[in-house]
């Protein structure tokens, strides 16, 4: 059984990440475990007040997911107290066993990510399951799936790590009944010239830097497209041409932030989330697949 840790903004209006949920067939071999975090209580006086606070948010919360649990979902719920989110997030996904997390993303002005870096940069960074970081399109189904794949490297950790953003793209977009489009932004000499934002970049007449290659990935042959550009980051080109195509979600791979400076994909995987319109699945480099 494929065990799912959905998390909720209890500042939203709208609950997407549970609208993930119903993109799932409820006969299907999951069980959702969906969790609302709140500010902990701060001082003891405040434990009679906090209970009730409580109590409110886990009959609110009972009542939010009856209608799924009336259509055959299995869900269960917890509403519980952080100090810090990410490290609750984790260690309820942890404890659940959690082979994957829905959570919506908040995104932020780049003063605000350099001041203190947000809950969802923390997550990727750390989590060590992936993560479906859930936009506000309340339905995705038959759109297309981004798989952004990272080809710079020939390593065997990136060749492993490829092939699991890979694998899970061609996973989720069977959920959503969807296809696969693979796509590594890479940057031009300076010499060529590209459209920045354009769906339709300025093409060298010798060297266009938009192509399509056969790639051999493990035991994967897939099709990539590769998007070159000049000025911009990796991020821009990779949510632009999921705009473009107006896709469900974009996969992308993560490392270990751990070294001297951590490796380009993961700050790429964070940069997406922030510029993003669609979904964003960070696949991290050392878990087991969600199956």
């Amino acid at each position: 059984m494929t065990k799912v840790l959905v998390v909720l903004d209890p500042d939203a209006e709208k609950h997407t990440a549970l609208d993930r949920i119903t993109e799932i067939d409820p006969g299907a071999d999951v069980d959702f475990h969906v969790a609302l975090f709140i500010d902990g209580p701060s001082m003891a006086s405040n434990a009679g007040q906090a209970r009730s606070r409580f109590g409110i948010r886990k009959q609110w919360l009972a009542e939010l997911v009856k209608p799924l649990q009336d259509r055959g979902y299995c869900i269960t719920t917890e509403v519980t107290g952080f100090s810090k989110l990410y490290e609750s997030i984790l260690q309820t996904a942890g404890e659940f066993g959690a082979d994957a997390v829905f959570k919506p993303y908040r995104q932020h002005h780049s003063l605000q990510r350099a001041l203190i870096p947000p809950t969802d940069a923390r997550l990727i960074r750390h989590s060590r399951v992936p993560m479906l970081l859930v936009g506000r399109q309340q339905r995705v189904r038959h759109q297309p799936v981004v798989a952004a794949l990272d080809l710079s490297r020939q390593d065997p950790a990136h060749q492993q790590l490829n092939q699991r953003v890979i694998e899970q793209a061609e996973l989720l977009s069977s959920v959503l009944r969807s296809e696969v489009r693979y796509v590594y932004a890479h940057a031009l000499p300076p010499t060529e010239s590209m459209a920045v934002g354009s769906s339709q970049p300025l093409m060298a007449p010798h060297n266009s830097p938009v192509m399509t290659k056969v790639h051999h990935i493990g035991r994967l042959e897939v099709e990539v497209e590769h998007v070159g550009y000049v000025a911009g980051s990796a991020a821009e080109v990779i949510t632009d041409y999921a705009h473009l195509i107006r896709a469900s979600a974009v996969v992308i791979g993560t490392v270990s932030r751990s070294g001297a400076a951590g490796l380009l994909i993961g700050n790429t995987a964070e940069s997406v989330v922030e510029l993003s319109r669609s979904d964003v699945f960070v696949v991290p480099n050392a878990v087991s697949l969600v199956r």
